[in-house]
């Protein structure tokens, strides 16, 4: 009986936390449209790009990825070279969203161990 209420605890933590990381991204969520050759400068946050732009790193730590960039410390600069404008979504770093995450995972390990605790349950203890 125990896996039950673990299996109820991580589920309604699980949507809990997705609740609360939705409510955080909307009050943290910031969109800048970029016009042809403009640029812009970012610190600390996570900016989700709809084409490929730019970036340059000022004086911290930048991570590029697949239209995604991550500034982890210090400014740093993102600049338009098209000749359409690109919308950027940025997140800023926050603890609480990190909080959240730390959340999320703690519930999907809640579901593993219910999952494991009824395996071992229905057929481990039956041997």
């Amino acid at each position: 009986m125990k896996w039950k209420k673990i299996l109820i605890i991580g589920i309604f933590l699980l949507l809990f936390s997705i609740g609360l990381g939705d409510y955080l991204l909307t009050l943290n969520y910031n969109e800048i449209v970029l016009k042809p050759y403009q640029s812009t400068t970012i610190s600390q946050a996570e900016v989700l790009a709809n084409g490929p732009i730019r970036a340059q790193s000022i004086a911290g730590t930048l991570v590029e990825g697949t239209n995604t960039y991550s500034v982890i410390s210090g400014p740093a600069v993102l600049i338009n070279n098209n000749t359409k404008p690109i919308s950027l979504v940025v997140i800023p770093n926050n603890l609480l969203l990190e909080i959240d995450y730390l959340l999320i995972l703690i519930s999907f390990g809640m579901i593993l161990l219910s999952a494991l605790l009824l395996f071992y349950n229905k057929v481990a203890k039956r041997r």
